[in-house]
């Protein structure tokens, strides 16, 4: 389960490692070298999710954070089931082992309820990254 906190976490670490690269490599400040593919990249494509992650990235933790809480209290996230065609078999008996309308836990990563509520695409962010990475090796 990957989850929010820990990507951004290594989005950083990346970012500072790729600075200590280019600084190695060039005369150039680290952050003069990082703004300038920062711009290059900026009049080539643009990277709309990223953007939107990093606006939402202190918002993000904070909720991150409150439902790590509830998960270290033994609280989990519930939502209703509902019967539909697949919980029955032909003779009318219920496969899905719930009697009713019942609460069953979510099982959706908190990454991936955090990208829903903000509604971020993190594929297409996992794909950004990796054009940046590869502009940035060429």
């Amino acid at each position: 389960m990957i989850r929010k906190d820990v990507v951004t976490r290594e989005l950083n670490l990346l970012t500072q490692m790729i600075k200590r690269i280019l600084f190695v490599k060039s005369a150039e400040r680290p952050n003069d070298v990082f703004n300038r593919i920062r711009r290059k990249r900026e009049m080539t494509e643009q990277i709309p999710e990223l953007e939107r992650l990093g606006k939402v990235k202190e918002k993000s933790q904070e909720i991150g954070n409150f439902l790590e809480s509830l998960s270290t209290q033994g609280l989990i996230i519930c939502q209703r089931h509902k019967h539909n065609k697949g919980c029955k078999d032909e003779v009318g008996d219920n496969m899905c082992g719930y009697n009713g309308e019942e609460d069953v836990p979510v099982m959706i990563a908190t990454e991936q309820l955090l990208a829903d509520y903000f509604n971020i695409n993190l594929k297409k962010v996992e794909e950004e990254k990796r054009k940046i990475l590869e502009d940035i090796r060429q």
